[in-house]
């Protein structure tokens, strides 16, 4: 049986783990938070996406096709406003970007505004946790380990056995924001297997444009199209599983799996596209954070 300073050397030591741990989760969480609202600030721009959009509207007739911008006036006060335009675009096909552009920040201000009242929370629910390790003596701070467990702050003990992991195999696993799975390749070898086998001919097909990165799926039910969210949902993924990680603006090939073949005598995962599209996109911190938080969960970022 332990002596009595045995039992107060342990107590002391679990005190000590967990305060540690509690810190440690709370620089995550403020570090999710300033990434959050680095996040909010590129999301910040669309009262102005939705005021040029409405400009535009107003004064469609005094806009030339071709023109790279226009100077119009603000019908809602203030100095005229010079509108940035696509040449390849007609005046109202730009108004209509401007008004889709406007919906597309709204949502990731509401999604931003979201997560970031979830980090909140959960930093006021364990702002008192400090001083209830600080109190508590053996079997309080037992039943404080077991707390923090359950919630996902603190790693369970684990046998010995059960510290040597199996190699991770197959495709990472993802969900879109339609709810619909996404699978990425973890390597050349896995990639192939993806888009070669795995994949089903009307399953959408994704890759980083012209640099190494990894395949991605979206797997489609049968007679469904893609819908716009999951599209932008796996792209990110692509651009993040890719050589272009980091970028915020990266260009994406996408198509049917059905157009992707295996090209011969290459090496593994080298693959031809055929009726490939190419979609720009512009990486959205929060809808990153979004897919990848299970992931991370499950230590497969």
């Amino acid at each position: 049986m332990p002596s009595a300073s045995e039992d107060s050397v342990a107590a002391e030591a679990l005190r000590t783990r967990l305060k540690a741990a509690l810190a440690k989760w709370r620089d995550r969480a403020r570090g999710k938070i300033f990434k959050l609202k680095q996040a909010a600030e590129d999301t910040a721009k669309a009262d102005e996406l939705r005021l040029f959009g409405e400009v535009l509207k107003v004064n469609l007739p005094q806009v030339r096709r071709g023109a790279e911008s226009v100077t119009l006036p603000n019908i809602f006060g203030g100095p005229d406003l010079k509108i940035p335009l696509e040449k390849a675009k007609s005046p109202a096909e730009n108004m209509r970007a401007y008004f889709k552009h406007y919906q597309k920040a709204l949502r990731g201000q509401e999604e931003v505004a979201r997560r970031l009242a979830a980090e909140d929370r959960s930093l006021l629910r364990m702002s008192g946790v400090d001083d209830e390790i600080a109190a508590a003596g053996s079997e309080g701070l037992t039943r404080i380990e077991a707390r923090l467990q359950e919630q996902g702050l603190l790693p369970r003990a684990l046998k010995m056995r059960e510290i040597v992991r199996p190699e991770k195999k197959g495709p990472k696993h993802f969900i879109s924001a339609d709810g619909l799975d996404i699978l990425v390749g973890r390597n050349a070898v896995e990639n192939e297997g993806l888009s070669l086998r795995l994949a089903r001919g009307n399953d959408a097909w994704f890759h980083a444009e012209d640099k190494a990165g990894a395949h991605v799926v979206v797997r489609l039910p049968s007679g469904t199209e893609l819908p716009q969210e999951t599209l932008l949902d796996a792209a990110t993924l692509a651009v993040y599983h890719s050589k272009l990680r980091g970028r915020p603006v990266a260009e994406v090939t996408w198509t049917l799996a059905k157009w992707v073949t295996r090209a011969r005598g290459a090496p593994a995962g080298t693959v031809i596209v055929q009726k490939g599209k190419t979609l720009r996109l512009r990486v959205e911190p929060a809808r990153l954070e979004r897919l990848m938080e299970p992931a991370r969960k499950l230590g497969e970022e």
